[in-house]
């Protein structure tokens, strides 16, 4: 019988969960972190990412929706390694939003 064939990506809600900085302190250290501001869902980036949408993430990237963390973020979350984020992988990034304390 012929084997069927795995997917070869999991659909992107089924990798959308909660990480502690701590874990994703180092994919901001290798440049691949990127922060996902209100009103834009991480789902959301993380689908036009996956999809190659330049448009719609230059025009994100340009408002700040989505930017790379700022040096005050940094900061503040190495003070507090086990704050959790809401968190998805689009390899060779990493998407996330702070979740409220």
């Amino acid at each position: 019988m012929p084997e069927s064939k795995k997917p070869e990506t999991e659909p992107l809600e089924s990798t959308l969960g909660h990480a502690e900085w701590s874990i994703l302190r180092p994919h901001s250290q290798r440049g691949a972190l990127f922060v996902v501001s209100p009103p834009l869902s991480v789902l959301e980036a993380a689908r036009a990412v996956a999809q190659d949408d330049t448009a719609r993430v230059s025009k994100w990237l340009s408002s700040g929706r989505l930017a790379r963390p700022s040096l005050e973020q940094l900061q503040a979350w190495d003070a507090t390694p086990s704050r959790t984020f809401e968190s998805i992988v689009v390899a060779p990034y990493v998407l996330m939003r702070e979740l409220d304390s």
